[in-house]
């Protein structure tokens, strides 16, 4: 890990981190995702590995698209409640800690971890909104990741009911 991610994430504990801060800590989040879901890629099946792929390349639009945002003035002068450093602490411990072995996990338990991995970037994205709700262009970025994070639990929850329903039926 590079210095600068060194120092913003040893800024988490922070009080009185800034809003700009915030999205450089999610957009470090969605990166740690990516390369998970692409490292578990190559030692997965032929459907997984292909699955794994589209998360990783989804978790890099979103750290982009975060990334091009985090210089915005409104940024730099809105700062975050401690609510935020639980919840980014728990988002990035639960990735590095359950998202270790993607590829030994059943497709149930594949897209558990998923779904939880994206509610957890959903909740982040959520609170972020009330804090953004003064300036559009915020509001604008941080409406359309929530709406990419629903997307993507839309249809983990599609393969969930589509795995329940074919467990059911033997």
């Amino acid at each position: 890990m590079g210095n600068n991610k060194k120092k913003i994430l040893s800024r988490l504990g922070e009080v009185n981190m800034k809003l700009q801060t915030g999205f450089i800590v999610l957009a470090h989040i969605e990166d740690v995702a990516a390369k998970i879901y692409e490292n578990s890629s190559v030692l997965s099946d032929k459907e997984r590995n292909r699955v794994l792929k589209i998360f990783a390349e989804e978790e890099r639009k979103d750290k982009v698209q975060i990334l091009n945002f985090a210089n915005n003035e409104y940024l730099k002068n809105q700062e975050l409640d401690n609510q935020f450093y639980e919840l980014f602490k728990n988002a990035l411990s639960y990735i590095t800690t359950n998202g270790k072995e993607l590829h030994l996990m059943s497709q149930k338990d594949f897209f558990g971890f998923a779904l939880q991995e994206e509610k957890n970037s959903y909740e982040i994205y959520t609170a972020l909104l009330q804090h953004c709700k003064d300036d559009n262009l915020s509001n604008i970025v941080v409406d359309d990741l929530i709406k990419n994070k629903q997307k993507r639990m839309f249809f983990i929850l599609d393969q969930l009911y589509e795995y329940n329903d074919l467990s059911l039926s033997n």
